[in-house]
């Protein structure tokens, strides 16, 4: 579960990103994760969660939102997020990977995009810092 407190996510087990947005009053778009358990995964979310989420956002469209991800600076452990089956992450190369890691006070900016008519959307990584 996750719980969400003041844009704060607790990662206390493994998690899907957004699927807990339409139940809490938080910004989707800049997260904050506390991490103090071992081998946690926050899964970015599948492409019908963010359809879902953001009413506007249709499969027939293209679209793109920006995503920040913070690791809180009290994080005891690492956390890993990875991508959902609808999703791939493009490092600032172009490559693909298959996950990224967060230490207390790293943070990843991603930009979501999904070209209209797929199935599919890249989280493409455009600020790192750690």
């Amino acid at each position: 579960d996750i719980d969400i407190v003041n844009n704060i996510i607790t990662l206390s087990s493994n998690a899907h990103l957004l699927s807990y947005a339409l139940s809490a009053p938080i910004n989707v778009n800049n997260i904050i994760v506390k991490c103090t358990t071992s081998d946690r995964v926050l899964y970015l979310p599948e492409i019908s969660t963010i359809q879902s989420v953001y009413t506007g956002l249709v499969a027939t469209n293209s679209w793109s939102m920006k995503l920040t991800i913070i690791a809180h600076r009290s994080n005891t452990v690492d956390f890993k997020i990875l991508p959902d089956t609808s999703c791939t992450i493009y490092d600032q190369n172009g490559n693909s990977s298959s996950s990224l890691f967060l230490s207390k006070g790293d943070s990843y900016t991603l930009l979501l995009y999904h070209e209209a008519g797929s199935s599919t959307y890249e989280a493409q990584i455009i600020n790192r810092m750690n």
